[in-house]
């Protein structure tokens, strides 16, 4: 289950209307998935990238609620 498929969910249900915070709370819950996916990559898939061990550790870092 991801983060979009949430949304779509809630938006069927209307609950996105109803309770505007739940959009927030799925973003937080995507936003530390992807930082657990990023952190999960070795060197050669940051490098890849563009990235280095260094940016990941600030990016991992970040308390869940910072984009």
């Amino acid at each position: 289950m991801n983060a979009s498929y949430v949304r779509r969910l809630l938006h069927r249900a209307g609950s996105l209307e109803i309770f505007p915070w739940v959009e927030l709370l799925v973003s937080w819950w995507d936003l530390t998935r992807q930082r657990r996916d990023l952190a999960s990559l070795d060197d050669r898939a940051l490098h890849d990238i563009g990235l280095s061990r260094a940016d990941v550790e600030g990016e991992i870092s970040k308390p869940f609620w910072r984009p």
